[in-house]
């Protein structure tokens, strides 16, 4: 059996900035506005695979730590970053930019891609879920904009 949360009805959404230091246009800091949509699969007992407002939840919890961030990718191999003071000093490209670290959120990902992005998701909501033993398959969509869709998915 499947369930499917679709983001854009049921306001999944959220906003950040990133920059794709390996790409010419996007290694300038921009923004998107983002939704986030997921398909479950997994038994369905007592009526149900897993409770709807649970899955919900939890998606609110995470994009409700990234929204109105700018994302820093840990895993990447073309930036570095460092502390000084309250400030995040982050450089690329031999480029240096200065930013409160309050204002920075950083994901376990070699970019901040949209495809990186929803494997990010795919791994948080997967950890908030791993009780729910009728969940057999997760798939979490992130959708960057009309028409542009990036998904991860794991069993």
């Amino acid at each position: 059996m499947e369930i499917r949360l679709d983001g854009e009805i049921l306001n999944l959404r959220f906003s950040c900035a990133h920059f794709l230091p390996t790409h010419t246009k996007c290694e300038r800091i921009h923004g998107h506005d983002y939704a986030v949509s997921v398909e479950i699969e997994g038994a369905n007992e007592k009526g149900m695979v897993v409770d709807f407002l649970l899955v919900e939840r939890h998606i609110r919890e995470i994009i409700d730590e990234i929204d109105h961030h700018l994302l820093i990718p840990n895993q990447s191999d073309v930036l570095e970053w460092h502390k000084s003071g309250e400030n995040l000093l982050i450089s690329y490209n031999g480029r240096l930019l200065s930013i409160p670290e309050v204002y920075t959120f950083h994901i376990d990902a070699d970019s901040s891609s949209s495809e990186d992005l929803s494997i990010f998701l795919l791994n948080s909501l997967w950890e908030r879920l791993k009780d729910e033993k009728n969940v057999k398959s997760l798939k979490v969509c992130l959708h960057e904009g009309p028409g542009r869709v990036a998904c991860a998915e794991k069993q």
